[in-house]
């Protein structure tokens, strides 16, 4: 049953399955809960790629983790760490990805006046502090003209700390989602480092197909001692950043197994 929840207008509205992300609480684990990454991209926990951009070194370990938030209701987390202090420049780039079909974000009603905005939230420690950078890519998979990318920056200004990141994106106005149902319609880049050649401003949508963030971007590669976690991830349409979606893991499974078959 939908949960319908009332705003101060006396209006409601449906809160049901507002998560667009698969997975979000890092619990299932179809492929391992163990896995690495170096200069190639990774299908690591299920929805969540190790991702990286001109074949940059990532030379990490991405693992599930039971290092969660307390109280939250979470059991899991995706932890990463370096396996070897790797230098970025250029356009080296890495981090961790989830990627949405066209089909999934059509509803958002990009590329019109009325255009939704997107609030992304996210638990999150590292023992590396300073400026990170989350990237929105808009139809990577369609013709140069229509791909559109957004970086937004958060700071972790305590090591080993959880604390909740909450990030609200405008809706892209110019350009619609675009290519067929199943094409690469909207990634999620939460960026662990990145080159000079791919810094940019943040907070505005750009017409870029490349990996991108700000240079205020922390080098998470530069001792093997660091970590980051994540946890309740969820992205959803709107201003707000709703109570993280908790739902069941036979639902959740089912989700993530459009993506990955035995």
């Amino acid at each position: 049953m939908a949960l319908i929840k009332t705003n101060a207008r006396g209006q409601s509205s449906n809160l049901g399955r507002r998560n667009m992300l698969r997975n979000g609480a890092i619990n299932v684990e179809q492929r391992g809960t163990t896995f690495s990454q170096t200069t190639g991209q990774v299908y690591t926990l299920d929805g969540f790629l190790a991702t990286v951009g001109s074949s940059f070194n990532m030379d990490t370990t991405v693992t599930q983790s039971s290092t969660v938030p307390t109280g939250e209701g979470f059991t899991k987390a995706i932890k990463v760490t370096p396996d070897s202090v790797v230098s970025s420049s250029g356009s080296d780039n890495g981090g961790i990805a989830q990627r949405l079909e066209v089909q999934n974000v059509n509803h958002l009603g990009w590329g019109t006046s009325s255009a939704k905005n997107l609030t992304l939230s996210f638990w999150v420690r590292s023992s590396k502090t300073g400026i990170y950078c989350v990237q929105l890519q808009q139809n990577v998979a369609a013709a140069g003209t229509e791909v559109y990318s957004h970086v937004k920056e958060y700071t972790i200004a305590t090591t080993d700390t959880w604390q909740k990141v909450i990030l609200t994106f405008s809706g892209n106005t110019t350009q619609s989602a675009a290519g067929a149902d199943a094409a690469d319609g909207l990634r999620v880049n939460w960026w662990l480092v990145c080159g000079s050649n791919d810094h940019t401003a943040a907070d505005s949508w750009l017409q870029s197909g490349s990996y991108l963030a700000t240079s205020n971007q922390v080098d998470f590669m530069d001792n093997t001692s660091n970590t980051w976690y994540m946890t309740g991830c969820q992205l959803e349409a709107g201003d707000t950043a709703t109570d993280f979606e908790h739902r069941s893991y036979g639902e959740e499974l089912a989700l993530c197994q459009r993506y990955y078959e035995n």
